[in-house]
């Protein structure tokens, strides 16, 4: 029961990708249908064909609305409905559907700010970074230039320790809900090693895909209800491809896991649950970013309850979301009346982006501005934090 003092666990919903493009819960079946046409102008037939399939099963199933409280229009719904038993839409199809949808919701232009940073500082100007800067000023003469490049740049630099210059492996945690790749790709171009928790036999990691192996100390990404780069194969081994473009070459359906109690993905996805529980577990802190914490999801209640059994460091729980405020009674079935009374867990009515860019907010989690090479983040509409 040591306490643990300076151990963030950042726990990402939907919310937090939506600035990226990607479709929310209640809007991913109307993204979906935007897809098809687009899947099938790329030539992308099996992908179009199980959207089509989805679509269908969706109306088919409207029977199930008469009697029994469930949203169709919900993704997440409709994929436990299909997961539950034989149905018209396969799980694969689902799969399928959910990973092309976003694919193509991912071709929207990430929003843009600006870093001022000094490579000779420390700061991780990669090659890669560069390259996919919208620009780079030259250096001044106190050695440091503007970047302007995707604020999931700046993000994920705040979510893996990096702009606070605390690094250590377990300081900082990221627990998500989402299938998508936004971090993945922030983190590879500051050359931030990632580790996904995946262990047990059969766990094959593609040598493009800079994933490090578990106990390597990569900062941890723990994505619970799988991932568009991770696939099952048919000897059942999992395999994790650098994106999904690397694994739709392959033939493969993406490995996703509908929020429903029947988990069956095995040992490999039991240990990425299991690393969450001991992050849990020793967090200091818990920010949850555009999660509703939706009742479908109940597993998310347990496996807090798990983590904090044992938790003697917590101090804060902060909910980040526009719709904190009105979504409060979905979070009090999970926590405490009293743990908002006692103000350990709070609201933030806020986007990822409003809070990322409030220099009172990242002080409060203890992730100000402090490393060297970097002096300034500019949101590019006037939200400003500068190192002091």
């Amino acid at each position: 029961m040591r306490p643990h003092n300076d151990n963030n666990v950042y726990i990402l919903g939907a919310g937090f990708s939506a600035e990226a493009g990607l479709p929310l819960i209640s809007s991913f079946l109307a993204r979906m249908r935007d897809a098809a046409d687009w899947l099938e102008n790329n030539d992308r037939s099996d992908e179009r064909t199980a959207i089509e399939r989805v679509l269908r099963f969706r109306h088919e199933s409207a029977a199930a609305g008469y009697r029994i409280n469930i949203d169709l229009d919900n993704i997440e719904h409709l994929f436990s409905l299909a997961d539950a038993g034989p149905s018209i839409a396969s799980t694969e199809d689902i799969c399928l559907a959910i990973a092309a949808t976003i694919d193509f919701a991912g071709q929207s232009k990430l929003p843009i700010g600006r870093l001022r940073v000094s490579q000779t500082m420390g700061w991780p100007c990669t090659q890669l970074w560069r390259r996919t800067a919208v620009r780079c000023s030259p250096a001044s003469p106190d050695d440091f230039e503007d970047v302007e490049s995707s604020r999931y740049d700046y993000y994920v630099a705040i979510l893996s320790g990096l702009v606070s210059n605390t690094t250590d492996a377990g300081k900082n945690v990221v627990i998500t809900l989402n299938y998508d790749l936004v971090v993945e790709e922030a983190l590879r171009r500051f050359n931030v090693p990632i580790t996904y928790a995946l262990t047990g036999p059969g766990v094959e990691i593609e040598s493009d895909a800079e994933i490090s192996a578990v106990g390597t100390g990569g900062f941890q990404i723990l994505k619970l209800h799988g991932s568009v780069n991770w696939a099952q194969k048919e000897s059942g081994a999992i395999l994790v491809c650098r994106d999904y473009q690397s694994l739709r070459s392959r033939r493969l359906t993406p490995l996703l896991i509908p929020p429903t109690w029947r988990k069956s993905a095995g040992e490999a996805i039991q240990a990425v649950w299991d690393a969450a529980v001991r992050a849990i577990s020793t967090a200091t802190r818990i920010i949850l970013i555009g999660f509703s914490i939706p009742s479908t999801d109940q597993h998310f209640k347990y496996l807090l309850s798990v983590g904090l059994k044992d938790n003697s460091s917590l101090r804060l729980v902060r909910i980040v979301d526009p719709r904190a405020r009105e979504l409060r009674g979905q979070y009090e079935t999970v926590f405490r009346e009293d743990q908002f009374k006692y103000g350990i867990v709070d609201v933030r009515d806020k986007r990822a982006d409003e809070f990322f860019y409030d220099e009172a907010e990242i002080v409060s989690i203890a992730r100000p501005l402090r490393h060297p090479g970097l002096s300034l983040v500019d949101d590019g509409r006037g939200n400003r934090i500068e190192r002091r």
